[in-house]
């Protein structure tokens, strides 16, 4: 097998076992922020994102973000869709849905049409489920 075909193989491999990751809770994604990342700033994400590390600043994601079971967001997060395995720390402004799944920690206002938060969350903060979430994000 040439090196390229072995490289191909690994990295199909790669993908298949992200979308796999949690019994199927996380989906594959453009963007990885691994367990031993930190970083501060301003992040935009035209795709879909995965943060399992530290993030801290102001988030924008066009498409899905996963916050992961290991993660700490210390930002203001701006999402489409956003899915909470880990914890945010400031406001989240979703357009269409967050959900919010046990072991996860919330502490911060939220603002989305849609929210669903399983039993064993921890929410500390103010939940606005009105359109507004919508033209709050198109907004920034």
């Amino acid at each position: 097998m040439s090196p390229d075909a072995s490289w191909s193989l690994e990295a199909s491999r790669s993908k298949e076992q992200a979308a796999q990751r949690g019994g199927g809770a996380y989906r594959s994604s453009q963007t990885v922020l691994s367990a031993k990342c930190r970083i501060s700033g301003r992040f935009e994400f035209e795709d879909g994102a995965e943060v399992h590390g530290m993030l801290e600043g102001e988030v924008f994601a066009g498409a899905e973000l996963v916050i992961g079971e290991t993660a700490t967001v210390r930002a203001t997060v701006h999402a489409q869709r956003l899915r909470v395995f880990g914890r945010i720390q400031g406001d989240v402004i979703c357009g269409e849905r967050l959900e919010a799944f046990p072991g996860a920690k919330i502490e911060g206002n939220i603002s989305s049409p849609s929210v669903v938060l399983h039993d064993g969350v921890a929410f500390e903060g103010r939940c606005e489920m009105e359109p507004s979430g919508s033209a709050r994000l198109a907004a920034r």
